[in-house]
């Protein structure tokens, strides 16, 4: 079945694997959370393309802001709002259903703008929504399962200059990229350091480029902790205060 195929041409013998398992989850799930997620990704799966991908990114959104909390007045007392629980399960159907996309399927190019998509959410959702996909990727960082990548500090590698080294003006964005950098260095700070100093050859480019990077983010950090306990930011001090004893653990 070519992508964007209506499934209601093709029998249950011969759909395809990601559609089977998505209805599969649709039909089995309790909570109108995955029910919601799951429909919007298999309506924009069964017709991919690069408008499809920004449409379904911001029913995703939608799905939370404008459903998930107006649907249980208690998620407001949480301390994330029940945005941890939603992307959760928002990523683990999107890691589902990308096992079981053919690496040869166009639909893999149009799912991937898609992941894209959601990390360019409304201004007004941007920090929560980065700070919290970077801090899914720092976990999964952690715990190996980047290890069969060829690069797998990827992220952090590129996000963590971008929040301590970058100048940017005070604001929203600044601090949004400063909070993805210490949710690397946090969640992710041993995997980091093993993959460009810890286990790397002496005189490789990866120990160097470690090696170089380790004193200026310790500095930054320290700057920042200052800067943010001058201005009464509490919650933005202790994280860059926390990242900094961190990287100070180490042996550099």
């Amino acid at each position: 079945m070519a992508p964007g195929q209506d499934e209601s041409t093709s029998t249950p013998t011969n759909k395809l694997p990601w559609l089977l398992f998505l209805e599969e989850e649709i039909n089995a799930s309790e909570g109108p959370v995955a029910r919601d997620i799951g429909a919007i990704l298999r309506s924009f799966l069964l017709s991919p393309s690069e408008s499809t991908a920004m449409d379904t990114a911001r029913l995703v959104n939608a799905s939370y802001w404008e459903k998930l909390l107006l649907s249980d007045p208690l998620i407001r007392f949480q301390d994330d709002k029940g945005m941890g629980g939603f992307l959760n399960c928002l990523w683990e159907l999107v890691f589902d259903i990308a096992r079981r996309v053919s690496y040869n399927d166009p639909t893999q190019d149009y799912f991937i703008q898609f992941i894209l998509e959601l990390r360019k959410p409304l201004p007004k959702h941007f920090k929560i929504w980065e700070v919290n996909f970077s801090a899914f990727v720092a976990c999964c960082t952690a715990s190996g399962l980047n290890n069969q990548y060829s690069d797998p500090c990827l992220y952090p590698s590129r996000d963590i200059p971008i929040g301590l080294e970058e100048e940017m003006p005070q604001g929203l964005n600044r601090d949004c990229k400063i909070m993805v950098a210490t949710q690397y260095i946090l969640l992710a700070g041993t995997a980091i350091y093993e993959e460009f100093i810890g286990k790397s050859a002496e005189g490789s480019s990866l120990r160097k480029w470690g090696l170089k990077k380790w004193p200026i983010w310790t500095r930054r950090l320290n700057e920042l902790t200052l800067e943010y306990e001058e201005s009464g930011n509490t919650e933005l001090a202790a994280m860059t205060r926390e990242a900094y004893e961190k990287l100070i653990s180490f042996s550099v």
